[in-house]
């Protein structure tokens, strides 16, 4: 279910009682709400958190078909109307959409159904099916997109910054996405498949973040060509010509650390003696220089292992709130993450992705958020 105009802030008390956190802790909480804050945070009328997609903006929404009164026809048309901040959300019953998409103010363009809802390119002129140029904070969702254009990418993005892509599976002549000259943008639970040049490109990019994703049967499934202190993990590398290329790049992360654990690379011929799920040597990415340090030894392996979390106060602004079952997902502009058992204090400005259980106490909003919570480690 899509939500129109996501809830302002909420106050929600979790099904856990709230004496699990001590009275040092709320008196804790409280100094550093006024020392970081203040009045910032003004509760008002709350809606419940919904699953499928949960938008951090407060613009409007354009409906691209559908049966409603003034939706558009084409997506493009609809971008063109749009203001920043607005969400496009296209319904799957126009599918295949025959269009090029030119996207250079931060919207979210967000479809039905990743399965139904598809995007076919004709020859425009564009460097992909959908172009990304010049924004911050573009959220891309949901879509099927299909290139048979040579030289073509599924998804190009240029000078773009906190650019996520979530949820789509790309078919491309070219390479499935690729990022030029952008920063802190995430590609996350997407699939990149077929692509003839590779899955994920970037030129020239660093603190990007790839996660939860298919990477099979492309060219390569990775290309990075002098682009550093990239994250890259929880991927299935499967079937590639070459896994990666790696050409004048360094600092570029292959796992999230144990027990969270790297990539699956179905070339990896360690063994698991404890049964952990993760390889006992490293994986070679490239050179030597590069490696997986945790590989899974099964595809998806990291969705067996039980998440670890720890009790934490958060406050500060934030982008893209999601939901997925019982977390609460979002990355942070600018936030400050108090941890008790052992205390820790650390501030995140990189768009750095955080995941929360949902039993919660405090409030939560569409860039804001104040809470003692359960914190992925």
């Amino acid at each position: 279910m899509f939500l129109k105009g996501i809830f302002d802030i909420k106050l929600h008390k979790g099904r856990k009682d709230m004496n699990k956190y001590t009275l040092i802790g709320k008196c804790l909480a409280v100094g550093i709400i006024l020392l970081f804050i203040g009045p910032a945070i003004i509760p008002s009328s709350g809606q419940k958190i919904e699953d499928k997609f949960l938008l951090g903006s407060r613009g409007n929404t354009l409906y691209v078909g559908g049966s409603g009164p003034g939706n558009y026809t084409t997506i493009q048309s609809a971008i063109n109307d749009a203001n920043p901040g607005d969400t496009v959300y296209v319904y799957d019953d126009m599918s295949p959409y025959s269009e090029f998409i030119y996207i250079s103010k931060s919207i979210h363009l967000v479809g039905e159904d990743k399965n139904t809802t598809i995007i076919e390119g004709i020859d425009d002129g564009f460097v992909g099916v959908i172009q990304i140029s010049g924004t911050f904070f573009t959220h891309i969702q949901s879509f099927t997109i299909i290139n048979t254009i040579k030289l073509d990418d599924g998804i190009y993005s240029s000078q773009n910054f906190y650019l996520t892509i979530t949820d789509v599976k790309i078919i491309s002549e070219n390479s499935g996405i690729d990022f030029d000259s952008g920063s802190h943008n995430a590609v996350a639970s997407s699939t990149l498949i077929s692509n003839t040049a590779s899955g994920i490109g970037m030129h020239f990019s660093s603190r990007n973040t790839i996660t939860n994703c298919n990477l099979m049967n492309n060219g390569y499934g990775i290309f990075l060509q002098e682009s550093s202190n990239n994250k890259i993990y929880h991927n299935n590398f499967i079937n590639n010509t070459h896994n990666v290329f790696l050409y004048e790049c360094e600092n570029n992360s292959w796992d999230n650390g144990y027990p969270s654990g790297g990539n699956y690379w179905d070339d990896y011929r360690g063994v698991d003696t404890n049964g952990d799920g993760i390889g006992d040597t490293p994986y070679n990415v490239s050179d030597g220089a590069n490696k997986d340090l945790y590989p899974f030894v099964e595809p998806n392996g990291w969705v067996n292992t039980t998440p670890e979390f720890q009790r934490a106060f958060i406050v500060g602004r934030t982008i893209n709130l999601s939901s997925q079952g019982d977390y609460i997902l979002f990355n942070a502009i600018d936030i400050r993450v108090v941890t008790f058992a052992p205390f820790n204090f650390n501030t995140y400005v990189s768009g750095e992705l955080f995941t929360i259980a949902k039993d919660y106490f405090g409030f939560i909003g569409r860039n804001r958020i104040i809470a003692f919570c359960e914190i992925l480690v």
